[in-house]
């Protein structure tokens, strides 16, 4: 096994467990009997405890080994889920699966940040394609097994994401070795660029992480509440089929669609999930019906696997490993508020202007960021002339 592979391996067990923090809903009300309102308030403190994690996990994995950081949030992990498996009043329960959330959120910068120590210029986008496909694997397998295991009660869940926990314990501890630091251009980039130019760009390129976002955000708002206006009664059907085959085209083509984009450009990549994601979403405008709209989830889809790979890559290949862990534990971040922003504008537009108007804003960001790309991909390029005329050896 590559150590790519195996790293992949450990991504996938640190989401499967981590889906304990979605799941919790689910398993809480069948356990505890809380109320609307007051499970609504867990499911909001569990999720800005995972972002809180993620950014603490950022600014440690700049200052520390990349590997024995991730050996302390998966053990930290195992034993919050094994307090939270307990029959303990609920106070407990909630307080140790918070804590798992945080040591979640921790390690997710931190693994990726360890992927790209690990790999060379030859194979960074392959995997982190990788990564993300072992990503959807590990929710696929969760809510296979989650909801099957929930049907037999609420205690089942928390003792399969307890195993989970352990398991990825244990894989950290087998599987991920200690990472020789690779040469980059860091030592031979003079600290006026870097400071600088370099600096503008990952700013830039952050706002167009941010239009990904809102993108993205589009699946799991507009296009539900979209098609629950076309038919009420069979919108959940159709719903759970578009994600069916969004998984299937997120597990099957990734390897494929980075392999064919590898020689493009980060930024240009990032540009192109664009342009899909503004067509995928934007031409629902014109159908009613749910097989063309099968067929604009292979858009869509293939906009958000060069979004999700890209944005890493960009990292990955751009940012000094200084604070590289910082950037990558902004994407999460970047990812909730373009969300918050997307679904807020979106309500707004259907109230003025009915459902439909929100696959034209759709459209209409997908071709900004598109043309913000370009633009910064041109910037990028000047500036990599003129560093590289004043510094030969500098490269941006």
């Amino acid at each position: 096994m590559t150590n790519t592979m195996r790293i992949c391996t450990v991504k996938l067990l640190f989401t499967a467990s981590n889906f304990v923090i979605p799941f919790s809903a689910l398993f809480v009300s069948k356990r505890y009997d809380f109320d609307a309102s007051l499970l609504a308030t867990m499911v909001t403190v569990l999720s800005v405890s995972y972002l809180i994690g993620n950014l603490a996990g950022g600014y440690m994995g700049d200052k520390f080994q990349s590997r024995s950081l991730l050996l302390l949030f998966s053990f930290c992990s195992f034993s919050a889920m094994i307090l939270g498996s307990l029959e303990l009043p609920a106070t407990v329960t909630f307080t140790a699966i918070s804590v798992f959330a945080v040591m979640a959120g921790a390690a997710n910068p931190v693994l990726s940040n360890y992927l790209s120590n690990s790999v060379d210029e030859s194979n960074r986008e392959s995997s982190f394609g990788n990564l993300y496909v072992a990503n959807n694997i590990g929710i696929a397998i969760v809510f296979i097994v989650g909801g099957f295991l929930l049907g037999y009660g609420a205690q089942y869940p928390l003792y399969f994401f307890t195993a989970l926990s352990a398991l990825s314990f244990v894989c950290t501890a087998l599987l991920l070795k200690p990472v020789v630091g690779l040469t980059t251009s860091d030592s031979s980039k003079p600290v006026s660029a870097e400071v600088g130019t370099l600096s503008t760009i990952i700013f830039c390129t952050f706002i167009l992480f941010f239009g990904l976002a809102f993108l993205d955000a589009q699946r799991e708002y507009q296009l539900p509440i979209w098609l629950d206006s076309l038919n009420k009664n069979s919108s959940s059907v159709q719903f759970g089929t578009i994600g069916i085959v969004n998984a299937a085209i997120v597990l099957l083509l990734t390897k494929y669609i980075v392999k064919i984009t590898s020689d493009i450009d980060p930024i240009m990549n990032m540009g192109i999930a664009a342009l899909f994601y503004g067509f995928g979403f934007g031409i629902h405008y014109f159908f009613d019906s749910l097989y063309p709209v099968l067929a604009l989830v292979v858009l869509w889809s293939i906009g958000e696997i060069l979004g999700a790979t890209y944005m890493s890559v960009f990292i990955s290949k751009n940012a000094p490993e200084r604070y590289r862990a910082k950037l990558f534990s902004l994407i999460p971040v970047l990812l909730t508020l373009g969300k918050i922003l997307s679904i807020s504008t979106t309500t707004g537009l259907a109230g003025m202007y009915g459902i439909n108007s929100g696959w034209w804003l759709a459209f209409g960001v997908g071709v900004l960021a598109f043309m913000f790309s370009v633009s910064l991909l041109a910037f990028t390029k000047k500036a990599d002339t003129d560093d590289t005329t004043r510094y030969p050896s500098t490269t941006l």
